[in-house]
C-alpha cells in the first residue's frame, strides 16, 4: 500500500472513530434532566398556531450609539432598560438557546436546546464539548453558517470582545474544526462546570462580514444577522425597526415554533419613564412594563383603561431575576472600612420606604441569589465553615458566630436605635460627630455623591440622604444624562450608584464579572464595587468547579453570606410580580411560564376579534 493511501486510510479511520465516540444529544444540561425530549414540537407556553402579522410598538428606556453589542465600545440597544424582556434584539443567533440572553427559557434555567447546532456532545472526563451544526442554517445574505464562523466568533470575542466574553472563552484550551459542520472545544482542566452552557450560547458571527471591518469600533450600520428578524431602519439613539425575515431558515424549529409572530417591531427609546408612559396612554406604544409601584396604583385612570381597551396584568414571577442594590465604589477612600459601609447601610430605612413610597409592592432583597438556594437566617453549615477556614484572618468576625440580619425599623421614620449603632461604628472607624458634621482625624467632612440617571429617583434617595445627614454625613444626589451615566459606570467614576444585579440561575463566569478580583479593574466590567477579596475569589472558584448541586449550593450560600457581611452593597428591593399593561389588539398565550414572560410569544389579534373580551388576571 502506498504511503499516501495508507495515511488517508488512517486519517479517515481516525475521523470515523471520533464521530462514533460522540454521544450526540438535542440538549445540554449540566445538573438536571431536560424538560423536553428529543422529538418535542414546541415549548409549552407558546401557541404553535399563533398567526403571523401586525406591527408591535415598544418603548425602551435609554439610548444607543452602536449596533455591535459584543464590543466594549459604545452603548448597544441591549444595554437599555427592558430590551432583554422584549426578546427583539440586535444579538446574533447562538449555537443553542435556553440559558443565555438571546432566548432564555421561561421554564427551566439550566438546559440549552439546539438552534444553529442541531446536536451537542459533552465528555466531562475528556473536557471535550462538540457541536454539530444544521446544514440549512444561514445568514440573511444566504451565506451558509459553518464551523469557520463559529471559530471566527470564538477568536474575535476572545481577542476584541467585551470583557465578559474573555472570562469564559479564555477557559478554552483549544478548538478543533472537524469539518464544515462539526467543531470541538477542548476545555482547560480548571474550567467551570457551567462553561459548556456558556459556550453553547456563543453568538455566531458571520466571518465573511466582519473579517474586513473594525470590530472594536462603534457602528450604526445594521450588522448581518441570521435570526427571525433583521434590522430594517435605525434612527440613532431613538428608534430601531425590526422586520420579520419571510424565509427565515429556522422558522420551523421546535425552539422557534409559536414565537416571533409580528411582521414588524419598532423599538422606541425614551430618556424618561413617564414620557414613555404618556406615549403608551395615547396608543403610540402597545405594551408598557410598569417599573413604579405608585404609578401602577394611581396612574391608570385614563379613558382607554376605563373603556376596556387596555388590560393590566400582575404576573407572578418566581425568578426574582433582578435584585436592586446601592453600590459602594471601593476606589473611594471613604468606603475602605467595612464598618463605615455597615453604618451607612443601617441608615437605609426599607420599612418606611416600602410603606410610604412603594405601596408595599416589593419585598426586601435579602440575598444575592435565589431564595431557596441560600439561607442566611441560620449559622453557616459545617461545609460552609470548611470553605471559610483558609481565610479566617481576613473574614468579618461575625461571619461564623451569628446569622446575617438586615436592620428593621417600625416604618414610621424613627431610626433612633440605628443612629446610635451607626455613630458607634463610625467612631470605631475613626470618625467623630461635631456640630452637625462627621469628621475624620484631619477634621475633613464625610461628603460623597449618589449618581443616578433619573431625577425621579430622588423620591427614595433623598430620604436616605436625610437619614445620613442626621449623623453628619453629607450625600448629594446628582441625576445626569443617561449616556453620561453609562460612560461613568464604565469608567467607575462615581461614589455610589444603584444597580440591578442580574445573576443567572446556574452560576457561571458571570459571577467572576460581578464579584471576582479578575474583573475589578477592567473597564466596563460589571464589578461596579471593584471588589478585591481572595476569600470571595475562592468561593466563586468553588462554585464554578462544583461537581454536584450540594457542592454548588454550599459554595453559593457561603458566597452570599460573605457578600452580605462585607457590606459592599446595600440591599434594596425586588418584585414579586411582573406588572404589564397592553392594548387589547394584542393576544397572549393561555398560560404564562414561571420565570417571566417573553413578548416574542405574543401575537396580533385578528381584526374580527379585536373587540372580544380579554382575560384580566
Amino acid at each position: 500500500m502506498k504511503p499516501l493511501t495508507l495515511f488517508l486510510l488512517l486519517y479517515l479511520q481516525g475521523m470515523l472513530a471520533i464521530a462514533k465516540s460522540e454521544q450526540w444529544q438535542h440538549h445540554l444540561s449540566i445538573m438536571d434532566e431536560p424538560l423536553y425530549k428529543k422529538d418535542f414540537k414546541h415549548f409549552q407556553y407558546v401557541n404553535p398556531e399563533a398567526p403571523k402579522g401586525g406591527h408591535l410598538r415598544l418603548a425602551a428606556l435609554g439610548t444607543f450609539n452602536t449596533l455591535n453589542p459584543y464590543s466594549a465600545s459604545g452603548i448597544a440597544p441591549t444595554q437599555a432598560n427592558n430590551t432583554y424582556r422584549f426578546g427583539f434584539l440586535e444579538l446574533n443567533e447562538p449555537l443553542m438557546v435556553g440559558t443565555g440572553p438571546y432566548a432564555p427559557s421561561m421554564e427551566h434555567k439550566s438546559t440549552a436546546y439546539g438552534l444553529i447546532a442541531e446536536a451537542v456532545a459533552y465528555d466531562p472526563e475528556k473536557q471535550k464539548l462538540s457541536f454539530k451544526l444544521r446544514k440549512n442554517a444561514r445568514f440573511h445574505d444566504q451565506h451558509p453558517i459553518t464551523t469557520e464562523d463559529v471559530e471566527f466568533s470564538y477568536k474575535i470575542l476572545l481577542e476584541q470582545g467585551h470583557p465578559n466574553f474573555k472570562l469564559a472563552l479564555e477557559q478554552v484550551e483549544r478548538i478543533q474544526i472537524e469539518d464544515r459542520y462539526i467543531i470541538h472545544f477542548f476545555l482547560k482542566p480548571s474550567s467551570s462546570k457551567a462553561l459548556p452552557l456558556k459556550l453553547s450560547e456563543l453568538p455566531v458571527l458571520p466571518k465573511h462580514y466582519w473579517q474586513n471591518r473594525d470590530f472594536s469600533k462603534t457602528t450604526l450600520i445594521p450588522p448581518l444577522l441570521s435570526g427571525p428578524y433583521k434590522i430594517a431602519r435605525v434612527r440613532p439613539g431613538a428608534t430601531i425597526v425590526y422586520e420579520r425575515v419571510p424565509d427565515y431558515w429556522g422558522a420551523e424549529l421546535a425552539v422557534n415554533r409559536g414565537l416571533y409572530n409580528f411582521d414588524k417591531v419598532t423599538l422606541n427609546f425614551y430618556r424618561d419613564r413617564h414620557v414613555s408612559f404618556q406615549a403608551f396612554k395615547k396608543g403610540e406604544i402597545d405594551v408598557h412594563y410598569e417599573g413604579e409601584a405608585k404609578n401602577w396604583e394611581t396612574g391608570y385612570d385614563f379613558p382607554a383603561m376605563q373603556q376596556g381597551k387596555v388590560i393590566k396584568l400582575n404576573i407572578p414571577d418566581k425568578m426574582h431575576y433582578g435584585r436592586r442594590f446601592f453600590v459602594f465604589n471601593l476606589k473611594s477612600p471613604l468606603f475602605q472600612d467595612r464598618r463605615v459601609r455597615q453604618a451607612i447601610s443601617l441608615l437605609f430605612d426599607w420599612e418606611w420606604s416600602s410603606t410610604k413610597l412603594f405601596y408595599n409592592a416589593y419585598i426586601r432583597t435579602t440575598h444575592f441569589f435565589s431564595a431557596h438556594e441560600n439561607n442566611t437566617s441560620a449559622l453557616p453549615t459545617q461545609n460552609e465553615q470548611e470553605l471559610f477556614k483558609p481565610f479566617r484572618s481576613i473574614l468579618p468576625p461575625e461571619l461564623c458566630s451569628r446569622p446575617f440580619e438586615l436592620s428593621k425599623t417600625s416604618g414610621d421614620g424613627n431610626i433612633t436605635a440605628q443612629r446610635r449603632q451607626v455613630l458607634k461604628l463610625l467612631k470605631e472607624a475613626g470618625w467623630h460627630y461635631h456640630q452637625g458634621q462627621l469628621l475624620n482625624a484631619r477634621n475633613e467632612p464625610f461628603h460623597f455623591t449618589f449618581l443616578h440617571y433619573s431625577k425621579l429617583a430622588d423620591r427614595f434617595i433623598l430620604p436616605f440622604a436625610a437619614n445620613l445627614a442626621s449623623v453628619g454625613i453629607k450625600m448629594d444626589f446628582r441625576a445626569t444624562d443617561l449616556s453620561q451615566y453609562q460612560r461613568r459606570l464604565r469608567e467607575r467614576d462615581f461614589d455610589m450608584v444603584q444597580t440591578t444585579l442580574m445573576v443567572p440561575y446556574l452560576p457561571g463566569e458571570h459571577l467572576k464579572g460581578l464579584f471576582h478580583s479578575e474583573s475589578a479593574d477592567i473597564k466596563g466590567s460589571q464589578n461596579l464595587a471593584g471588589i478585591h477579596n481572595p476569600a470571595i475569589d475562592a468561593l466563586i472558584d468553588h462554585a464554578l468547579s462544583a461537581h454536584s448541586k450540594k457542592d454548588l449550593y454550599t459554595a453559593m450560600q457561603a458566597l452570599n453570606r460573605l457578600l452580605l457581611w462585607e457590606h459592599y452593597f446595600i440591599p434594596n428591593w425586588q418584585g414579586r410580580f411582573i406588572r404589564i399593561a397592553y392594548w387589547q389588539h394584542l393576544q397572549t398565550p393561555e398560560t404564562f411560564p414561571p420565570f417571566g414572560i417573553r413578548l416574542t410569544s405574543w401575537w396580533m389579534k385578528p381584526k374580527s376579534s379585536a373587540g372580544s373580551k380579554q382575560r384580566t388576571e
